[in-house]
């Protein structure tokens, strides 16, 4: 043990780390090793595969650990289930060693605009409680939890409670608060990290590979935080003639097959992708075309057919004038422009455009007072007789300025 450390040290050094950091490292490394590897204190051999699993799955703790606080209400909930069940859960099934430095490090909350304390537990716990959680506040099954022992016995009687009290709000649109408690997380992780990188360098383990190492990219990349917005795909692009259309596809690879709603799963920043509009400006076009959501104390979700339903309205290919020559089966956004580039494209200026124009261009007008407008079109609308006249007027009017 002592001899992994010094080596650590002096690795950490020919990393350019400084004397007095390097030493943090190692002590930090070694309160770490003391309590998650007490078995393993007297005898460390980085290429025994029990050892190398056990730091791997140390090293995963702490980076869930670092992630942010995560808000789930009846819809991301399924997101959570499915992540904490295939990522969180095989960490401790798989390495029995690991000790709980945190057994209370994980803090839950039923939260309706304030926080409610429910319970203090592990992070081994927490797949279990949000199943209960989601049976018991949002009425939605998914299997059963066998082992209602005293302690789960107490946050359902809290729930139960609560339901009873906070009788001002629908019980259903609340969220369960999941919040790290665990110290120095931030220097544990960045440790770690450093420690595997040092036992790739010394041992050239491919294991010790974080970089590529799937289940440290799920937890970095599938947690709750990042999945909640991003649940669609593109199912037919933009063209000319036609608006694009959107589907629900999860984002989420654990996402649980028993999700009751997988027609609201929009959310304000989906809709400025879908749109290609700024963040304040995609509720806006829902507004307008007077769609229904779905709400929750801490998330509002977009319906995907009103979506398709407004992509829909907001393309003019039926009212504008259609052009001889002209392909509209171009697809993608790269075809459509705004005001400036399509004043430049026609040779006018704005108020001709305003005057002579504008009603028989091929527009989308998602965010309001800013359409865009088919390139190809204008391109053809450019060869009409009275946009050659008016571009004649210009010339000749900016001759004459010019000889004054």
């Amino acid at each position: 043990m002592n001899e992994i450390k010094e080596q650590f040290r002096q690795w950490l050094l020919k990393e350019n780390l400084e004397k007095d950091k390097a030493k943090l490292y190692v002590d930090v490394l070694k309160k770490i090793l003391s309590k998650d590897l007490d078995a393993y204190l007297g005898y460390l051999d980085p290429l025994d595969k029990n050892i190398i699993n056990h730091i791997k799955a140390i090293v995963l703790k702490y980076y869930e650990f670092s992630n942010a606080n995560y808000e789930l209400d009846r819809f991301t909930i399924w997101d959570a289930i499915g992540y904490y069940e295939n990522v969180i859960k095989p960490l401790y099934h798989e390495n029995a060693l690991i000790n709980e430095e945190d057994k209370k490090g994980v803090e839950l909350y039923l939260y309706d605009g304030v926080d409610h304390f429910l319970t203090s537990i592990s992070l081994r716990d927490v797949y279990e409680y949000i199943v209960i959680f989601n049976h018991v506040v949002f009425s939605q099954y998914y299997r059963d939890v066998y082992d209602i022992n005293e302690d789960k016995q107490l946050f359902i009687n809290k729930l139960e409670q609560l339901r009873k009290n906070l009788f001002n709000i629908n019980f259903e649109d609340v969220a369960l608060r999941i919040k790290y408690r665990v110290p120095r997380k931030k220097i544990k992780k960045e440790v770690l990290t450093n420690f595997c990188q040092f036992l790739y360098d010394t041992t050239k383990e491919p294991k010790y590979n974080m970089e590529k190492d799937r289940r440290l990219s799920d937890v970095e990349n599938e947690n709750p935080n990042k999945t909640r917005d991003g649940n669609f795909k593109e199912s037919r692009p933009i063209t000319g003639e036609e608006s694009a259309q959107v589907e629900y596809y999860p984002k989420s690879k654990f996402v649980c097959r028993l999700r009751t709603d997988s027609e609201h799963v929009l959310t304000v920043k989906d809709l400025a992708k879908i749109f290609h509009v700024g963040i304040d400006s995609g509720s806006k076009v829902m507004d307008r075309f007077r769609s229904e959501t779905k709400q929750t104390i801490v998330n509002t979700f977009y319906s995907i057919s009103a979506v398709n339903g407004c992509l829909a309205l907001y393309h003019n290919y039926n009212k504008a004038k259609q052009l001889k020559g002209v392909n509209y089966k171009r697809e993608g956004y790269k075809f459509w422009c705004g005001r400036e580039k399509a004043l430049e494209i026609l040779g006018i200026r704005k108020q001709a455009f305003y005057n002579r124009v504008k009603y028989n261009t091929l527009c989308i007008n998602y965010a309001e007072n800013a359409p865009r407008y088919y390139k190809p079109h204008l391109h053809a609308l450019k060869k009409a007789p009275n946009l050659i006249k008016i571009r004649i007027k210009n010339s000749q009017k900016t001759s004459k300025k010019i000889q004054k």
